[in-house]
């Protein structure tokens, strides 16, 4: 009987050892698609950034499948900071230096910099576009674009409203003190305006940030103010003023989350593409 039993156990055990050998290898471990999603990161601020942002966000959850960032409504740099540090966002988006009260409790985050950039719809077709030209279209000396080589139509010239940083830094660095702006520009309220309105109105020139404009897929000619486009370098120190600052203001504490996150913005990966879209990284 007893040599019977431990017969009947030796014929059990393979099997028995089997079934737990095949139950621990169908196991898979979850994966990050198993896993849920993260909180949500709340962003907002000035939209300047909005475009660039979009497509840092892109590759950001290109490699973090659970991470979840929305970009809210826009406001400006101030709105940004306001609503960091009433908690209502996580991360506010800043096209101008903070003022020392602004700064006061919060962390900034400096991303880059967005060479300031003239664009024309391809309509106009003016080869002889340079600065002085652009100078002229904006004073009203210059009105068709056949006075600059192009077609023979009324050039639409786009502006922005005063106070925003872009239009404060080209009237401080490009037009100079005293400029008057044409009477025939249109005045437009926010970034996005400008920008849509060079995508899609016939015969227009109008300005924004070089890599703005780039994310966005523009297919507009891009005139640097100063003639050529800065290095790296000049961005860095100051020493070219007529570009856009792009940061992130956050609290000193953040969710981790959000630290995430800012570690990712302020890295190698967003520097790629920062500068695959012609702005110029903070960190070399």
């Amino acid at each position: 009987m007893r040599r019977l039993l431990f017969l009947a156990v030796a014929v059990l055990l393979p099997g028995a050892a089997a079934f737990f050998a095949c139950t621990r290898a169908d196991e898979t471990p979850a994966g990050p698609a198993d896993l849920p999603p993260e909180p949500e990161i709340r962003v907002s601020g000035s939209e300047t950034l909005f475009p660039l942002l979009e497509r840092l966000i892109q590759a950001y959850t290109d490699e973090n499948p659970r991470a979840r960032v929305r970009i809210l409504p826009g406001t400006s740099t101030a709105g940004g900071v306001a609503g960091v540090r009433s908690e209502a966002l996580d991360l506010g988006t800043c096209s101008r230096p903070l003022r020392r009260d602004e700064a006061a409790g919060l962390a900034y985050h400096l991303l880059g910099y967005d060479p300031i950039a003239f664009a024309a719809h391809p309509s106009g077709g003016a080869p002889r576009l340079d600065a002085e030209a652009v100078r002229g279209i904006y004073r009203g000396a210059i009105r068709n674009w056949a006075q600059v080589d192009g077609v023979d139509h009324d050039i639409l010239p786009l502006d922005r409203k005063p106070g925003q940083s872009v239009r404060r830094t080209l009237m401080e660095e490009f037009f100079g003190p005293g400029f008057r702006m044409t009477e025939a520009a249109v005045v437009l309220a926010r970034p996005a305006d400008m920008t849509r309105a060079l995508a899609t109105t016939p015969y227009t020139i109008g300005y924004a940030g070089r890599a703005e404009l780039r994310s966005l897929g523009l297919d507009v000619r891009a005139i640097p103010p100063a003639g050529r486009w800065p290095r790296p370098d000049e961005a860095r120190s100051g020493a070219f003023r007529l570009v856009v600052p792009l940061g992130v203001v956050s609290r000193p504490s953040p969710r981790p989350e959000v630290v995430r996150f800012l570690a990712f913005l302020t890295g190698p990966r967003a520097a790629s593409v920062l500068d695959a879209l012609g702005a110029v990284p903070a960190n070399p």
